[in-house]
């Protein structure tokens, strides 16, 4: 009669630790599956709200497309209002692109469209042509030309490749070798391929670190 009350009591004790262990589980499966869903739920938010910014942006600064964005001080305000660029990242700028800045202000009526850029590039191209020493960048610029006209928008890394490669090219190519206006023509290049890849491939702040430079 001992040994039966004691097999019971084992089965009793048992049961009771089985139904816990599966209780606590399921309470951690349910934790688990809770955050998950309320991390994909503030994520889906974020990409909703990025995508709107996006769009004002482009309702905003180009609605005529791409190549109508004119490079400024006004558009750098509102990537920094919008949070894709820092006001650490905006006093690293040009002056004339600085939001406010006496330079913004005499720049206002100057700045160039895209389309602009991209037709003095391909001036500068030919003028490169035949110039060994330049092979490589007239190869970059011919590149950097191909993706602002036919990719645009589309997921790719190409575009920060090609930007990083231009800016590569201000570094190392003596000042002599081409005009000022070609300098600045180089750098608004760079620019709108950065631009290119904030717009297709969902580019945080801390990558827009190059944004404009030179």
């Amino acid at each position: 009669m001992s040994i039966s009350q004691t097999g019971n009591s084992t089965d009793s004790y048992s049961y009771l630790t089985n139904t816990q262990t599966t209780s606590q589980t399921s309470d951690v499966t349910s934790q688990t599956e809770k955050s998950q869903q309320e991390t994909s739920s503030a994520s889906e938010v974020k990409i909703s709200s990025r995508a709107q910014k996006l769009a004002a942006l482009q309702e905003e600064f180009f609605p005529g497309g791409y190549k109508s964005l004119s490079i400024s001080s006004s558009f750098i305000a509102r990537l920094q209002e919008y949070g894709f660029i820092s006001e650490q990242q905006v006093g690293n700028l040009p002056e004339h692109l600085q939001p406010g800045s006496e330079a913004s202000s005499s720049a206002s009526n100057t700045t160039e469209t895209v389309a602009k850029v991209m037709a003095k590039a391909e001036s500068l191209l030919e003028r490169l042509e035949g110039e060994d020493k330049h092979l490589a960048l007239q190869a970059d610029i011919a590149d950097a030309l191909d993706v602002l006209e036919s990719d645009f928008g589309r997921p790719s890394t190409h575009s920060r490749w090609l930007s990083e490669q231009l800016d590569s090219h201000q570094q190392i190519i003596p000042a002599e070798d081409l005009t000022q206006e070609e300098w600045v023509t180089l750098s608004g290049l760079s620019s709108a391929l950065k631009i290119n890849d904030l717009f297709s491939s969902g580019t945080t702040n801390n990558q827009l670190g190059g944004l404009y430079q030179r």
